[in-house]
């Protein structure tokens, strides 16, 4: 009972570093979340989601450090040129919506795959653990991580609550 108590007071800065990053986390991707599945986009974000892992590699290979910012950039901008192609092949094919959604999916894990290989093989030590960053592992967050998932829910709510007030 005592470790129970230990853990809700969140005296542990491990225990709150955890529970703060995955409140962060979660309501980040609530808020966006919400917006695809009311606008039927719920594959978009499958297609994105999986489009971020060359974006993560790249930032890895040009900058060789892990760190949250420039990985977080370069998934941010593959994500935008993932959506990019599927309006770009949607509008000027004969190809649907969702089969340019699966075309990119595949393309661009595929391309992850790939680039996260050549890392693995390159020797480089920074790249240990980067397969924590993809996959998630909330027990390894520290006070930087959140500060950077803090600035990315900000935004959030900031670009959002733009969008909202246009709406209304």
């Amino acid at each position: 009972m005592e470790h129970l108590l230990d853990f809700l007071s969140l005296s542990d800065p491990n225990v709150r570093y955890v529970v703060l990053g995955s409140i962060l986390l979660a309501a980040s991707a609530a808020i966006v979340g919400t917006f695809t599945l009311l606008k039927k986009k719920a594959l978009v974000g499958d297609a994105v989601a999986h489009s971020v892992l060359p974006g993560v590699c790249l930032a890895f290979i040009l900058t060789g450090v892990k760190d949250p910012i420039y990985l977080i950039i370069g998934a941010f901008f593959t994500g935008w040129i993932s959506l990019v192609l599927i309006d770009i092949i949607t509008a000027r094919s004969k190809i649907k919506e969702d089969t340019a959604i699966g075309l990119t999916l595949s393309v661009f894990f595929g391309i992850g795959i790939l680039m996260l290989t050549v890392i693995q093989k390159s020797g480089n030590a920074a790249q240990s653990g980067l397969d924590h960053f993809l996959f998630g592992q909330a027990a390894s967050l520290i006070g930087k991580d959140l500060m950077v998932f803090s600035s990315i829910a900000l935004i959030d709510l900031v670009v959002l609550q733009g969008i909202c007030n246009d709406c209304i």
